[in-house]
């Protein structure tokens, strides 16, 4: 620690809100609990349901929500306008003095999780304890510091998604190299999204390419001759992945195989589930983010695993399911292997079906090198996280 740090407490330097606010003045965007906040630091979505009647806890702008059950899936939001969250979200609100962004910062960190999980009461829905978490220690540097290495993170975070390799050896100016890097990589993979639906769109919805060939009546409406209604169950094999034997937060030799988990990565493990193509959704909690993998993984057991001939044309039909309609989950958001195996989809003549997996192939291959090449950077920022947090990285002097 820098000698011009002082070793403070996290009740020091934030309070936990008390503020109440009526359910009536939220909606599905300004309402946020454990099951609509992402995993692994990644925010939020938009809740899929909302209280009937009641108060919940009030937050504003530029403070931090932490969801407190089960910490470690290190679910996490910065919060950019005024809102509510349940009574498992704990809400940070900073001190006078302290920046509200670094503050975010400090609670990002593997540590502070880690903390939290040490005094955690349960076992299967372990809950932080919030004196336990208010007694957190921390290395406070001056206001004009925290506001610099807010600064530099929040620079990376707007240029990273997901990552998996360290290179601790890294410099600066080759570290945000990289982010500029990630940034390119990350628009070729969207461009190359928007021209697949597109295709899809007019192939497969609109029948562009063949309104002037016969159609037929379907239980979908009129669909060209030829083509058949069926399910995804018919074109896909759809298992459920498994709890891993062992599993750790952070990459390492020994722990260097990928835990799929509903929307991300969710850790490492030390054995091999999958080494094939595969498509890998959620099972329980977050639904409707569909993940392609092509590398030897292990699946979590909260995930659907989708396997079929047809990976491009499955994978659109994925993006058009009603997930929320599938829902059989009462507390916790579920969805079965039969539920997506019978969804009604429109399959058209096999030959067609082959033309369009061969017109996006390269357009998949290509996103799924970009993704490996963009899976080098979240871990490496976390690395530099509590580096720059205890001032072993010197910030002062640094441009932003």
């Amino acid at each position: 620690m820098k000698k011009e740090w002082r070793k403070k407490l996290l009740k020091d330097v934030c309070i936990l809100s008390s503020d109440r606010i009526s359910i009536q003045r939220l909606n599905k965007t300004n309402y946020i609990s454990t099951e609509n906040m992402l995993p692994n630091k990644a925010g939020k979505v938009d809740a899929s349901s909302i209280p009937a009647f009641g108060c919940v806890t009030g937050f504003r702008p530029n403070m931090t929500l932490v969801s407190n059950i089960r910490p470690y899936f290190r679910k996490i939001y910065f919060t950019e306008i005024n809102g509510g969250c349940s009574n498992d979200v704990l809400a940070f609100i900073p001190k006078e003095n302290i920046s509200a962004k670094w503050l975010f910062y400090l609670l990002s960190q593997d540590s502070f999780f880690s903390y939290v999980m040490s005094g955690a009461k349960g076992t299967k829905m372990p809950r932080g304890d919030k004196t336990q978490i208010m007694e957190y220690s921390l290395c406070l540097p001056s206001e004009d510091i925290q506001k610099k290495i807010a600064e530099i993170l929040d620079s990376i975070d707007k240029k990273i998604q997901t990552l998996s390799n360290i290179n601790q050896n890294l410099d600066w100016e080759d570290y945000f190299s990289i982010c500029h890097r990630i940034s390119e990589l990350e628009e070729e993979n969207q461009n190359l999204e928007e021209q697949a639906q597109a295709i899809f769109k007019s192939w497969f919805v609109d029948f562009e390419p063949f309104k002037d060939q016969p159609f037929i009546d379907s239980p979908l409406g009129k669909i060209p001759q030829g083509w058949t209604v069926g399910t995804i169950g018919d074109i896909a094999e759809i298992t459920s992945g498994k709890r891993p034997r062992a599993r750790v937060t952070n990459k390492s030799t020994d722990f260097s195989i990928p835990l799929i988990g509903a929307s991300s990565i969710m850790g490492y493990t030390n054995e091999v589930l999958y080494d094939e193509r595969i498509l890998v959704t959620g099972r329980v909690g977050t639904h409707g983010i569909i993940q392609r993998v092509n590398y030897p993984c292990w699946a979590s057991d909260n995930t659907l695993i989708l396997k079929s001939n047809t990976f491009g044309f499955l994978y659109q039909c994925l993006l058009s399911v009603d997930w929320k309609s599938l829902n059989r989950g009462s507390t916790q958001p579920l969805i079965t292997q039969t539920d997506l195996k019978n969804i009604n989809i429109i399959i058209p003549a096999s030959k067609l079906m082959k033309e369009y997996e061969q017109l996006v192939a390269p357009f998949v291959l290509t996103i799924e090198r970009n993704t490996q090449q963009t899976q080098a950077l979240t871990q490496l920022r976390d690395t530099l996280l509590p580096k720059l947090m205890s001032g072993e990285i010197d910030v002062s002097e640094m441009a932003v």
